[in-house]
């Protein structure tokens, strides 16, 4: 039954029926057939929905929007490009640094693809990239947070797995900066091979930078460069949880944007702001019917069936291995894959363990692939995450994301197979 509720949501989304009611029509067969109670289904869905991690969304959706209509994102990158920015590569370099600098912070991928996304996405299409592999960058270099401490995944794994937490963590970070590295490698040959952004907006761009002098500049990039520094510190000292660090972010963009820049009246800024409640409102709705959906797999206990096909299947760490990340980037794309890994990690654990898979590679790696399923349709809440901020067409996006995906599972893969290449490790 659940196999055809997966074909039926398919091809409806195949046929280009909106997700919302692909959805909702694919799990209709449980519910009418009492399978499934519907109102057990919309608790589990609202509850999942209205959570924190939407809230922060949405707010740093809306500083994203300001910080670009304010100048502030401008000013901030003028400060590292006046010596470093006279070229193609540099931004969309900058762009995965800073998403990795949040995400050392930030417990909320989503939240970290929408602040890094919003402040920098607009200035990567001001100098002529191209929308979708923007898109597809910040995604994948988003959902690097899911490895960085303090990961809220990343801790919970560790936890189901009673290993050493110091040792996990470290090794979250070696393989996020692996990540991160490899993001970056793609990015350069991807912008020296196809010549995307625009050398003559960019070279443009820059004379008027040195015309002024790095002392105007710095000086003028100034208190844009003090919200990210704040954001990242406060989270850090645990001052503000991820919610409050994004309602301050907005707070602050307002006040410099309207009083020290002069670039945006307050009549402005509430256009702005209204801007960003637009472009989240479908994006909420996406998360209600993704929920839904994930509710009804979890109910059927599909993820339980899966495990005990596991353990029959797997003769060997490699197979194991190979055959847990496979089920949990299905899973990832029918449902949310943090419950997704919450049920496949404890059932799958003790046959995995038996069979000589060495644990911290393991779980490490699990959470890496884990973190995979947020982009990948038809239920990646990071993509809707990223369509709403950027208004980047679907095919257009996932194109563009193919390739630096396939390149994140294979070093989360081989990562985990190979626990000799990392031996400092475990």
């Amino acid at each position: 039954m659940v196999i055809i509720s997966l074909i039926i949501l398919l091809v409806l989304l195949f046929l280009g029926v909106p997700v919302f009611f692909s959805t909702m029509l694919s799990v209709a067969g449980f519910i009418i057939s009492g399978s499934i109670q519907i109102s057990d289904l919309a608790y589990i869905a609202i509850t999942k929905s209205m959570n924190s991690s939407q809230v922060s969304i949405l707010l740093f959706v809306m500083t994203g929007l300001i910080c670009f209509r304010g100048n502030l994102t401008e000013r901030f990158f003028n400060i590292f490009a006046y010596f470093f920015g006279n070229n193609r590569i540099f931004r969309p370099v900058m762009g995965i640094l800073l998403a990795l600098v949040f995400a050392s912070v930030s417990q909320s991928t989503t939240a970290v693809i929408a602040l890094s996304a919003g402040m920098c996405m607009p200035l990567l299409l001001l100098r002529g990239y191209s929308p979708g592999f923007a898109a597809a960058l910040f995604m994948c270099a988003g959902v690097l947070s899911f490895l960085i401490p303090p990961s809220t995944s990343l801790r919970a794994v560790i936890g189901l797995a009673n290993i050493t937490p110091d040792i996990g963590y470290y090794g979250g970070i070696i393989l996020g900066l692996a990540g991160a590295v490899v993001l970056i490698v793609y990015a350069i040959l991807h912008c020296i091979i196809t010549k995307d952004g625009d050398l003559e907006k960019i070279q443009e761009h820059q004379n008027e930078l040195y015309a002024k002098g790095f002392p105007v500049v710095f000086f003028e990039g100034l208190l844009a460069l003090t919200l990210p520094a704040l954001i990242v510190a406060s989270m850090a000292f645990k001052i503000f949880t991820s919610t409050q660090a994004a309602a301050f972010s907005v707070v602050y963009s307002v006040v410099v944007s309207t009083f020290f820049f002069g670039t945006l009246s307050l009549k402005r800024c509430l256009e702005v702001i209204k801007e960003g409640l637009i472009d989240i409102s479908p994006l909420l709705v996406l998360v209600f019917a993704a929920n839904f959906f994930s509710a009804c797999i979890e109910e059927l206990d599909a993820v339980k069936i899966l495990a005990s096909h596991i353990r029959e299947a797997g003769k060997n760490s490699q197979e194991i291995t190979l055959l847990i990340f496979a089920a949990l980037f299905v899973l990832g794309m029918f449902m949310d894959s943090v419950d997704a890994c919450y049920m496949l990690v404890p059932a799958i654990l003790p046959a995995a363990f038996m069979a000589g898979v060495e644990p911290y590679h393991l779980l490490i790696g699990l959470v890496g692939i884990e973190s995979i399923g947020l982009i990948t349709p038809p239920i990646g809440l990071a993509m809707y995450t990223m369509m709403a901020v950027s208004h980047v067409k679907f095919w257009d996006m996932f194109k563009n994301l193919i390739l630096p995906m396939l390149l994140l599972m294979i070093l989360f893969t081989v990562f985990a197979l190979f626990p000799s290449l990392t031996p400092f490790i475990g």
